[in-house]
């Protein structure tokens, strides 16, 4: 079964997503940048889902720790974000691909299953 890491501050998103991909993914859902840093060096995933704000942190202080592991830097990353200003240093940073919040369940879904069956 694939993996697909969340990073997430809303507990209630979190949970929801959690739900939504369980029976077809093995998730791991984090509320904070430092979890993130905390996660072991050798987990393996195929996808990471992302927030913009995510607590005191934001995408860009998440991605440039993900770029800078070996383990996760080739890893697709979709920025699913209510925020509708993103700044410029985060244009910078790829992204497999882009929800903007609410999205239904079905866009999630579709656009993971793109990305890991690639």
């Amino acid at each position: 079964m694939k993996s697909v890491l969340v990073i997430d501050d809303n507990c209630d998103y979190l949970e929801l997503v959690n739900l939504v991909l369980k029976k077809t993914y093995n998730v791991t859902c984090i509320d904070s940048v430092d979890k993130l840093m905390n996660l072991p060096d050798d987990l393996s995933l195929d996808c990471i889902v992302m927030d913009y704000n995510i607590g005191p942190d934001s995408a860009v202080d998440a991605l440039k720790f993900i770029k800078s592991s070996p383990n996760l830097a080739t890893t697709p990353r979709i920025l699913a974000t209510g925020s509708v200003e993103i700044d410029e240093d985060l244009l910078k940073m790829d992204f497999s691909g882009f929800l903007e919040k609410p999205f239904k369940n079905s866009e999630l879904k579709d656009l993971i299953s793109s990305l890991v069956e690639a």
